[in-house]
């Protein structure tokens, strides 16, 4: 018994000088404080083990809430800070749509018989109410100059990168352009084929619609078509077929051919006759009683969308 507390005085007092002797030796200010702290804890640890203990579990369930609290608070700051900066953005837009209120810029291409492209025009425009339908008899006059072209007009949307491409087969036709609508159906499949080789036509997708009441399957989109995705454009005394197959929104499957084209209204589609057309307009334009009549096509096929 009295060797053992002999040993532990003499661990204790080895220690001791020997911290005492690094503390006289230390120059440092910080050196001091931190050897001053070790030894302090040293004795509290041997001396109060329990009263250590319960210390340290206290300093850690304190520090845990507050890390906890620290990282809710700035979870909260967050959440504030971006809600504020989306207020702060929607300022900003309103302020700017007051300079630049409603306004955009669409493109007028221009192609000649053979699908290529002619001329580019941009054209400034003033929206109406309705995003997605633009006062466009400004750009009447313009098309008037080249009325003999397949015109395609880019309107863009209120999706972003998206473009509506309102499709003038041969000008306006003496029929002024004002709005544009799209359509309530879109196709599931058509393909096209011509020279043995079939392609797929795609109309629509996250980037552009050609579904726009008025515009038409006809020989000139075809050729505008092909054009683009395959650079081969037929001139006006080459020959040029195809067939177009095609499975409807109500899953019939329909086929024309480059005498006919297909028309697309709000919920329906017609297919016309161009030679029937044709032959019509030549026959009636001996009569000047009948010279309504070479408005008049000649339907084929009319679909309208199940109710």
């Amino acid at each position: 018994m009295i060797f053992l507390y002999l040993s532990k005085s003499i661990a204790m007092l080895t220690i001791f000088f020997t911290s005492h002797i690094f503390y006289i030796l230390a120059n440092n200010f910080q050196v001091k404080t931190l050897l001053l702290l070790y030894i302090t804890n040293l004795f509290l640890n041997r001396h109060f083990p329990d009263e250590m203990a319960d210390i340290r579990d206290d300093i850690v369930e304190k520090m845990n809430k507050t890390m906890t609290n620290v990282g809710y608070n700035f979870v909260y700051m967050y959440s504030f800070i971006q809600i504020q900066w989306n207020k702060l953005t929607n300022v900003i837009c309103s302020i700017k749509s007051l300079f630049y209120t409603n306004s955009l810029s669409i493109l007028i291409n221009y192609y000649d018989n053979s699908g290529k492209i002619l001329d580019i025009e941009e054209v400034l425009l003033l929206s109406n109410e309705n995003y997605n339908c633009y006062d466009l008899s400004v750009i009447n006059s313009r098309i008037q100059k080249n009325n003999d072209c397949f015109t395609i007009i880019a309107v863009p949307t209120n999706q972003t990168n998206h473009v509506n491409f309102v499709c003038l087969d041969k000008g306006l036709n003496d029929e002024p352009l004002s709005t544009y609508e799209e359509t309530n159906f879109t196709f599931m499949s058509i393909l096209i084929t011509t020279n043995e080789t079939t392609y797929t036509v795609k109309l629509k997708d996250n980037t552009f619609n050609y579904y726009i009441v008025g515009n038409s399957l006809s020989r000139n989109f075809i050729k505008y078509y092909l054009g683009a995705i395959t650079q081969k454009y037929y001139g006006p005394d080459e020959k040029f077929e195809y067939v177009l197959n095609i499975i409807d929104h109500n899953i019939n499957v329909i086929s024309i051919n480059q005498d006919q084209k297909l028309i697309f209204d709000k919920t329906s589609y017609t297919i016309v006759d161009e030679k029937e057309k044709e032959k019509e307009s030549i026959e009636n334009s001996g009569d000047s009683s009948d010279s309504d009549e070479t408005t008049k096509f000649v339907k084929i096929r009319e679909c309208d969308l199940q109710s």
